[in-house]
């Protein structure tokens, strides 16, 4: 791929993602996939609840999305 045409793609990016935001804000849902199974980052407790830093992250980022 050329450079051109490398940037030509890369060029929609910012409207891609305008488009995601937007669509997480008024579904007031956002979907983090986080791995299950690299802890301390993502892992089940003993509650069979998901637990780590990554589960904490994707609530902050809920939280400040509204």
């Amino acid at each position: 791929m050329s450079g051109a045409g490398a940037a030509a793609m890369l060029g929609n990016i910012p409207l891609a993602l305008a488009d995601a935001l937007s669509d997480i804000i008024k579904s007031g849902v956002v979907r983090i996939a986080v791995p299950q199974d690299f802890p301390p980052f993502g892992s089940v407790g003993t509650d069979m609840q998901p637990q780590g830093y990554d589960i904490d992250m994707s609530a902050l980022v809920a939280a400040k999305l509204g």
